[in-house]
């Protein structure tokens, strides 16, 4: 008789929970997470999502900056276990916070203004054993395309 091991799921779930401080795997292109739990959906200009549990990163927006523009988000965020947060990243990587949770509690801001220079913007949430909910709208766009 033999006995096999499959620990490829571990591994995942490990990973996913050490990118939460790694800014060399958050500026990829790739998108990488879990959810236990997740309900919301998410539009051109609203992201509503509530999770039991979420490790990793994922693009909530990509949006392209024709030229010198802005964006306006107004944020909601409730954390009940875990750290979540929320960065931009610019068309030449470089990230800016948003936001950052690291204890249970309320977040939110209204009327957030990015200015944005040419190129294409990723807004991208990451969490490390977070659980809450969140929402993001974007209200105005200034010569900028949503294009996810």
């Amino acid at each position: 008789m033999s006995v096999t091991t499959l620990s490829g799921c571990t591994y995942y779930k490990n990973y996913h929970k050490q990118i939460y401080n790694d800014t060399s795997e958050i500026i990829k292109q790739d998108d990488i997470y879990t959810y236990k739990d997740r309900v919301g959906e998410t539009t051109k200009r609203e992201a509503n999502i509530e999770y039991g549990t979420f490790n990793g990163m994922e693009t909530i927006w990509k949006f392209k900056s024709e030229g010198k523009g802005s964006i306006t988000i107004d944020f909601n965020s409730k954390l009940n276990k875990g750290k979540f947060k929320c960065l931009l990243i610019n068309p030449k990587n470089k990230v800016k916070n948003i936001f950052k949770q690291s204890e249970e509690g309320l977040i939110n801001k209204s009327n957030l203004k990015i200015n944005l220079e040419k190129g294409t913007y990723r807004l991208k949430v990451v969490g490390k054993g977070a659980g809450g909910e969140v929402t993001l709208k974007i209200k105005d766009s200034e010569n900028v395309i949503i294009t996810k």
